[in-house]
């Protein structure tokens, strides 16, 4: 049993939402994603001060990518949309046998929440490359957080501690590179996410060499200059005047039209999972941001374990302080999988045995097993834990850790 808190359940997806947005949505933002690590990988090859320098960035953007992969290929893989409607005429042949209008207005949830599915595409692909692809550069985003600031009529000198983070893994001669690949994707594919005076590849190559040679946020002694001097003609930069013009557009012809789609979509989808669950079609809630109980198994062979001595190596190299004198080269376990329903937000979710134990904690899920969070199957979803025992092992191994273990009440 997980006890915690989801974020990205939705036990009231139908079949014409996810088909329509959120696949399509996941599929060009890991297309965006690719294109991206690909292009830090290939300087990261070539210089190990660069590798380092750009690592945590780019295991953040892997393992996004691979969540987004997950939705969608596992949602083929499980035939997801088959099952959400398969579900729905259920849900439709539940209501007709009660004396009421629920049935009908149902029906007529599904036709509307079909419609604004429709609708919402048009916008919500632009707004998609344009957050993926256009913020995914490391010049832009500067420049946008100093726009929003300045807009907010905020001063800069609390953006310090933030430029200073994104300063840390800009690097300007791969954003370049960054810049011309995502643009010239985004400009092929006919998306209306950028400026009117970008038509051609020539375009996007002279507007990153001006860019990248007459913006000041490509140094970093200027932009702590700028902020020291907190002054409004920081809004004068290249750069920001150029993702101004960007959002400004977004902002007019995507957001203004998706935002109130979306929260149309938000209520019929809350609706209707109030619907299947009179029914009783579906036997979980989403029940984000409140505190669930969700109940599951472990099957036998699910557990990853490690002999100790691959351990110790593993955090030698690491830096990690443990001491290992008393231990042997027997196996450690590690993780292990239940199937448990669990969603973004579940991680750090204390994991119990059937007596209340604390046994692990939960903290991933199978990559297929990803488009749980809309259609939930107890045969292929898995979540992943880290198993209490090597918890205790570690708390063992610091010897600054005595004081928890002696708070605990460890149960061979």
């Amino acid at each position: 049993m997980t006890i915690g808190f989801p974020g990205g359940a939705s036990s009231g997806m139908t079949s014409a939402y996810t088909e329509r947005l959120t696949f399509p949505s996941n599929r060009d933002r890991v297309g965006l994603m690719k294109q991206r690590l690909q292009v830090m990988k290939h300087f990261m090859d070539r210089n190990d001060s660069i590798r380092l320098q750009m690592i945590t960035l780019y295991s953040a953007l892997s393992n996004d990518m691979k969540k987004r992969e997950g939705i969608v290929e596992g949602g083929i893989k499980n035939h997801c949309i088959d099952l959400l409607r398969n579900r729905e005429s259920a849900c439709l042949t539940a209501l007709q046998s009660r004396q009421d209008s629920l049935c009908h207005q149902y029906t007529k949830q599904l036709h509307l929440l079909d419609s604004l599915s429709i609708c919402a595409v048009q916008y919500m692909q632009p707004y998609d490359y344009y957050r993926e692809g256009v913020m995914g550069i490391g010049l832009l985003q500067m420049a946008f957080v100093i726009h929003s600031t300045l807009e907010k009529k905020k001063s800069l000198a609390s953006l310090a501690s933030v430029l200073d983070r994104m300063n840390k893994i800009f690097n300007p001669e791969i954003d370049k590179e960054l810049f011309c690949r995502q643009l010239n994707l985004i400009l092929k594919k006919g998306i209306k996410c950028l400026p009117a005076s970008i038509q051609s590849e020539k375009d996007i190559t002279e507007w990153a060499d001006r860019l990248y040679s007459q913006s000041s946020l490509t140094d970093k002694e200027k932009i702590i200059e700028m902020i020291s001097l907190d002054s409004p003609l920081a809004d004068n930069d290249i750069a920001i005047r150029f993702i101004t013009s960007i959002d400004s557009l977004i902002n007019r012809d995507c957001l203004s039209k998706l935002t109130p789609l979306a929260k149309q979509i938000d209520a019929l989808t809350q609706q209707i999972e109030y619907t299947f669950a009179l029914t009783g079609i579906t036997r979980w809630p989403s029940a984000n941001g409140t505190l669930r109980l969700s109940y599951g198994n472990i099957s036998e062979g699910t557990f990853f374990t490690v002999p100790h001595q691959e351990l110790k190596k593993l955090h030698t190299k690491h830096e990690i302080k443990t001491t290992w004198n008393s231990f042997n080269n027997t196996k450690q376990a590690i993780n292990f999988l239940s199937n448990c329903h669990t969603s973004g937000g579940n991680s750090g979710s204390p994991v119990l045995d059937k007596k209340g134990n604390l046994v692990g904690l939960n903290f991933d899920r199978k990559q297929e097993g990803l488009s749980g969070d809309f259609m939930y199957n107890e045969s292929i979803c898995r979540n992943i834990m880290v198993d209490s025992r090597y918890i205790l092992t570690l708390l063992k191994a610091d010897k600054k850790s005595s004081y928890l273990l002696n708070e605990l009440n460890i149960i061979q």
